[in-house]
C-alpha cells in the first residue's frame, strides 16, 4: 500500500541527488574517480540507461587523489554525511569500505573487491543536494593532496 508507494518516492528522488552528487564530484579537484551507473564513463552505463527508468540509487563510489589516509580525513570532515557502516538511510552517510567492513580482508582480497585505500561510498539522503555538495566541498578542501 502507501508504504511501498513512499519508498517509491523516498528512492527516486534519492537516486536523483545521487546522479547530481556523482556528477558534482566528477568535477571537483581531489577527486580521482567517481562511480556510478548513470555517470557515460560507467561501465555498465548503457545497460543503465535502459533498465533504471526511476535512477540507479542512492550510492556513490568515489575514489580520492592522494593518500591513504585522505579517505578516513575526508570523512570526519564531513557535517552532513555520518559516518556508518550500513547504507540506504533516509540521512546521507558515508562509508571508507578499507578501513570498515572489508577491513578483515588481505589486500589481494580488497583488490579483486574493488577496494582501494582511498575509496569511499556516499549514501545520498533526502538532504537538500546542494547543502550535501556544499559539505562535499569542504570536506575535499581540508584534505591533503
Amino acid at each position: 500500500g502507501a508504504g511501498l508507494a513512499e519508498l517509491g518516492i523516498r528512492m527516486k528522488k534519492q537516486s536523483q541527488t545521487a546522479l547530481e552528487i556523482a556528477r558534482f564530484l566528477e568535477k571537483n579537484r581531489g577527486v580521482k574517480k567517481v562511480y556510478y551507473p548513470l555517470l557515460p564513463n560507467h561501465a555498465g552505463y548503457f545497460l543503465a540507461k535502459k533498465y533504471f527508468l526511476e535512477g540507479a540509487g542512492a550510492v556513490v563510489s568515489v575514489e580520492l587523489e592522494g593518500k591513504k589516509g585522505n579517505t578516513v580525513a575526508f570523512a570526519e570532515s564531513l557535517k552532513i554525511f555520518k559516518l556508518a557502516v550500513n547504507l540506504g538511510d533516509i540521512r546521507s552517510l558515508i562509508i571508507p569500505p578499507a578501513v570498515t567492513t572489508h577491513c578483515g580482508l588481505s589486500q589481494e582480497e580488497m583488490k579483486l573487491a574493488g577496494i582501494t585505500d582511498t575509496l569511499a561510498r556516499l549514501s545520498c539522503g533526502l538532504e537538500d543536494a546542494e547543502d550535501l555538495k556544499e559539505d562535499l566541498e569542504q570536506a575535499l578542501r581540508k584534505i591533503e593532496k
